[in-house]
């Protein structure tokens, strides 16, 4: 095997030899503020405490000095257990300072114990690449597949995907490669919830997507008969006028009324079943007159259907 495949970085192999094991007191141990780890969950740092309660110490930490203090390099879940039982110290494998090595250490560390989140290891992948670390050395360094590699650093510089992470929405490869094969108005949708990413939100984000068109169309087809009708009514009502006269109206009831002037095709539309008669009404009627006079000479059936149609439909427009 070529040296480049047992040191695909610039590590001090000589550095990570020179370690010795001592007991290091808590308190003088603090975290390094570069792990790439972030989130410790309470609920397996109990579990961890009662583990380390009944088989004490089984693995040393690792640490580098730092002038009166220690900086844990490695560890540092055990070291948040001790400190939960009350332990006075840790037993560690003290390192000569690291540089970058830490890095890569502190990565290969947490991935060999799955102690990672999927923000933490995208930070860790785009440390050691900006670290100089080519992406496949990253890879086989982490045990992990180029590809992997390739996939946590594009996680690590899309701001949409890093975004998702800190609002605690994404928590997987796969979730995220869901997302990205959605079409925009898909994306849009599965954005403006709250929902955590998977696979089941995409595939049914995609199938509102698809169905919002359609959605779309029904209500316009809906909606333009009930417009035209509104139209209809608001034609009406424009064209009613008050009849300053009492007189007998249509009917034979007598009172104040109001008289319509309405034009042949709206006369046809609103009663279509007496086309027939109305024929006949405009035949009678003269070349200057009004349909509304000719309707005054019009069959009763005629008039009392029209006036039955505009009542309904001034009844449905005022509610």
């Amino acid at each position: 095997m070529s040296s480049s495949h047992t040191q695909p970085f610039d590590l001090d192999a000589d550095a990570l030899q020179l370690q010795r094991l001592m007991d290091v007191p808590l308190s003088r141990l603090r975290p390094d503020v570069d792990q790439p780890r972030r989130h410790f969950d309470p609920v397996s740092l109990d579990a961890l405490a009662r583990s380390m309660a009944v088989v004490g110490q089984l693995q040393p930490i690792g640490v580098c000095e730092a002038g009166a203090q220690w900086v844990i390099v490695y560890g540092e879940r055990r070291w948040r257990a001790a400190k939960l039982l009350g332990w006075s110290s840790l037993r560690a494998k003290v390192y000569p300072p690291l540089g970058a090595a830490t890095l890569v250490l502190q990565a290969t560390e947490n991935m060999h114990r799955d102690e990672l989140t999927l923000g933490e290891y995208a930070t860790t992948v785009l440390r050691l690449i900006d670290a100089g670390m080519p992406t496949a050395a990253v890879a086989r360094t982490l045990g992990q597949q180029e590809a992997w590699a390739g996939m946590m650093l594009r996680i690590a510089r899309d701001p949409v995907a890093r975004g998702l992470i800190d609002a605690g929405r994404l928590h997987s490869v796969d979730a995220w490669n869901r997302f990205c094969a959605l079409d925009a108005a898909a994306r849009r949708i599965v954005l403006e919830s709250t929902e955590p990413i998977t696979g089941d939100r995409c595939a049914l984000a995609q199938e509102q997507a698809a169905q919002a068109p359609a959605a779309r169309r029904r209500r316009h087809t809906v909606a333009a008969p009930a417009q035209r009708e509104r139209s209809d009514v608001q034609g009406l009502s424009a064209m009613i006028s008050r009849d300053s006269s009492t007189s007998q109206a249509p009917g034979g009831s007598a009172g104040t009324f109001f008289s319509l002037r309405i034009s042949e095709e709206l006369c046809r539309r609103l009663v279509p079943e007496h086309a027939a008669t109305l024929d006949r009404c405009m035949a009678r009627s003269n070349p200057h007159g009004h349909l509304g006079e000719a309707l005054h000479d019009a069959e009763a059936d005629l008039q009392h259907a029209l006036l039955a149609r505009v009542r309904a439909l001034l009844e449905a427009h005022h509610g």
